[in-house]
């Protein structure tokens, strides 16, 4: 498993959305197909339909099909041109599966699996020949399971919130939308975000 950071223009995602927009991606990883990375993101923006036909109209994409309904945060289900973005096209020529997909505007941390330590060099080299300033931060051997149950820093931030704010205590300490006020994003964000965040601790917690 390799954690790494890349510069927020290096990517298609960072070249439609603005680093100063109010933005959050995540990449869903509940079904890892590791011959098509980056499938499944989680898309949290003001403007989520104007962010969807800028996607659609780039040269790296093929499609976008949006897969819940229209309040921030959406569901997206990409279809690429692998061959037009250096880094899906990196993560598929190494059979890698992302993990994680984060970034605040400021840059993108990514954490992938590869099949092994060849494979990883390999990943690494080519984001070095394509000119993207990948930076890994860690580098680590864990089951499938432990890979796949890590909460995003989104869903951590959400639950830590909500823990110290009395959100989980009875009778409640604060309310949804106080919540969501403190983490600066709308009420269904901050729903999203702890519920998924709570399904990954469960599943950890009971093995399911």
């Amino acid at each position: 498993m390799i954690s790494f950071r890349l510069p927020y223009r290096s990517f298609v995602l960072g070249e439609v959305i603005s680093p100063a927009d109010p933005v959050s991606v995540e990449c869903e990883t509940s079904v890892p197909v590791s011959r098509h990375p980056l499938r499944n993101v989680w898309l949290e923006a003001d403007d989520v339909a104007g962010r969807v036909d800028e996607l659609q109209s780039h040269e790296s994409v093929k499609s976008v099909e949006q897969l819940n309904g229209p309040d921030s945060p959406v569901l997206l289900h990409l279809e690429w041109n692998h061959l037009r973005d250096p880094l899906v096209k990196g993560l598929r020529g190494v059979g890698a599966t992302v993990l994680k997909l984060e970034s605040d505007g400021g840059e993108w941390r990514c954490t992938i699996r590869c099949s092994s330590q060849d494979e990883a060099s390999k990943f690494h080299q080519h984001c070095l020949d394509h000119g993207l300033d990948c930076t890994i931060t860690n580098v680590t051997k864990a089951t499938l399971a432990e890979q796949q149950l890590q909460l995003t820093r989104n869903q951590q931030e959400a639950l830590q919130a909500a823990l110290s704010s009395g959100y989980f205590a009875i009778p409640r300490e604060t309310t949804l939308e106080e919540l969501a006020h403190s983490l600066g994003i709308s009420d269904t964000a901050t729903s999203q975000r702890i519920r998924r965040g709570m399904r990954r601790l469960l599943q950890n917690q009971l093995g399911a």
